[in-house]
């Protein structure tokens, strides 16, 4: 199971299972790590394989709704190209919420971030905007059953640094709670 990633810049990454964040919990970061960006994410379960999708197609490649958000640690970001590679492979810095809602939800809603006293919302995308990444990843990668393609709702911004040794994030879609975790440094 891979996630890729279509970055808010247009670009199709991957990140391997270990950066999946399966359940609420604390994430504890690395020595080496001081500041972690984070982009939210609306997130598809591939229910067939496939490569070189058509648009029109795309609704029967997946078969279940999710939203989440991505962390980055900054100072990989800013080591080059192999950075952003570490910086997507770096374990538990996933959070995508499951149990996963029925694809018909697409566009209903609105996700809501709270990281402390501060919250941003975000429209849920429709399902135009997924398909249009279903037909765009297949361009460049083969997807596989079991797989998630996340779709970033914003640029990556800074979350928390280690002046803050610790930062709760819940997240919301419609009331329904879909994760919360604190960020540990």
């Amino acid at each position: 199971m891979n996630i890729l990633v279509k970055t808010y810049d247009g670009n199709i990454v991957f990140r391997p299972e270990t950066t999946w964040k399966r359940g609420d919990d604390c994430v504890y970061l690395p020595e080496f790590i001081d500041s972690v960006e984070a982009a939210p994410v609306v997130f598809v379960r591939i229910c067939k394989s496939g490569r070189s999708v058509g648009r029109q197609f795309a609704t029967r490649y997946y078969d279940a709704v999710g939203y989440g958000m991505l962390l980055y640690p900054t100072e990989l970001l800013n080591s080059g190209p192999e950075g952003f590679a570490s910086a997507c492979c770096l374990d538990h810095t996933s959070f995508l919420s499951l149990p996963c809602l029925d694809r018909m939800s697409l566009g209903d809603g609105e996700l809501c971030i709270a990281k402390g006293s501060e919250i941003q919302r975000y429209k849920a995308p429709g399902a135009g905007e997924i398909e249009d990444a279903i037909e765009f990843a297949t361009r460049f990668c083969y997807i596989r059953t079991g797989d998630f393609l996340a779709v970033e709702l914003e640029k990556r911004k800074p979350l928390c640094n280690r002046q803050q040794p610790s930062t709760l994030v819940v997240g919301s879609y419609g009331g329904y709670p879909l994760f919360d975790f604190t960020v540990n440094f």
